[in-house]
């Protein structure tokens, strides 16, 4: 079992980084600068947040295995930062649904 390990999660003007690990490259994390985080993970710089963690447990379910963690540190950029959000096949940019357009035709059914 790990030590620890961070997830980092990515604001919008990291998308060339997200692209990197996307893709099928030998060292992924070639040119993408890091500092040491707890129980030595990387954490990725300039990310909109760090969360920290502990293994806790260890679940397996058919064929999935579940890990439970304990987080032991978080930190979060200090201005505003959009997160980068790929839902569908591509990015997007979070919006409040009540203030976005409608799409027309609107998918009404008669």
């Amino acid at each position: 079992m790990l030590d620890g390990f961070a997830v980092n999660i990515l604001a919008r003007d990291q998308e060339q980084i997200s692209n990197q690990f996307a893709r099928a490259l030998s060292d992924k994390w070639d040119q993408v600068k890091t500092s040491v985080g707890h129980a030595e993970a990387p954490l990725i710089s300039g990310a909109m947040a760090h969360f920290e963690c502990a293994p806790y447990a260890i679940y397996e379910g058919g064929d999935h295995v579940f890990f439970v963690v304990r987080v032991v540190r978080h930190a979060t950029r200090s201005e505003t930062a959009a997160p980068l959000i790929f839902f569908r096949g591509r990015y997007r940019d979070r919006v409040d649904e009540t203030q976005r357009e409608p799409t027309w035709p609107l998918p009404i059914h008669y």
